[in-house]
């Protein structure tokens, strides 16, 4: 995996324009305060366990990367003993989703760029930078549920909001899959939310396919940094 460092300035605040619906303002407001800091790069990363199919349970370390506009590349190892024997990598950059598995990249097409670009929305759509790209859609279904239609393909990304924290409880977008001839809905639900620095973040995620029983992804987020630097590694991925 790689590291980031820090890069947020505290003086680089986020002015909210007027077209911005009153509950995603109290939703930035949630997550940083009375003052948003302008973050617009970040990353997060922890523990998950995965399933590919009908397999057991494999343990990994998974980590993102974002920078609000341009994309955001994901990687995850599978490790024994210390040893790295798997690894995987989803990206969204340059208008293009690409996959790697094992070292072997996945068949590029347009569902795997619809897929690959829902993915980016459901994380960083939640920051505030984020409302700000050009195209992008901010739609208040109802006082608990919060819905963004990306610039780029017209992807719903839609929000649950606890009505007791207005936190978000589950993330939801169609999306392509692999095995599959049409898109699923994929659904996110998340755990607590706590303190990250600046803002206020999810700590866990149960990732699960709509026409599947169980989930396929349970990941429990441990670090979260605001104005990471990802240059670096989202040069990596658009360069492979």
């Amino acid at each position: 995996m790689t590291t980031t460092d820090a890069s947020t300035s505290s003086t680089d605040i986020l002015e909210l324009p007027d077209t911005v619906p009153p509950a995603f303002r109290r939703l930035a407001h949630s997550l940083f305060g009375p003052t948003i800091p302008n973050v617009t790069t970040f990353s997060m990363r922890g523990p998950a366990r995965m399933r590919i199919g009908r397999s057991p349970w494999i343990p990994l370390h998974a980590a993102t990367y974002h920078r609000i506009g341009r994309g955001f590349a994901a990687e995850f190892d599978v490790a024994v003993g210390g040893r790295r024997v798997f690894s995987g990598t989803d990206s969204f950059l340059d208008g293009r989703g690409r996959s790697s598995m094992g070292g072997n990249v996945l068949p590029a097409s347009p569902q795997r760029d619809q897929s690959a670009n829902a993915f980016r929305w459901l994380e960083a759509g939640l920051l505030p930078a984020s409302w700000l790209t050009p195209g992008l859609r901010l739609e208040e279904a109802d006082d608990l549920t919060l819905r963004l239609i990306t610039p780029e393909d017209g992807t719903p990304i839609t929000w649950r909001l606890d009505p007791r924290t207005g936190m978000p409880w589950r993330l939801e977008a169609p999306r392509w899959r692999d095995d599959a001839d049409r898109m699923i809905l994929w659904r996110g639900d998340l755990g607590p939310w706590r303190d990250f620095g600046p803002m206020v973040w999810f700590t866990s995620v149960e990732a699960t396919w709509a026409d599947q029983a169980r989930p396929w992804l349970r990941w429990t987020i441990d670090h979260v940094e605001p104005g990471a630097v990802v240059d670096a590694v989202l040069d990596r991925h658009a360069a492979a």
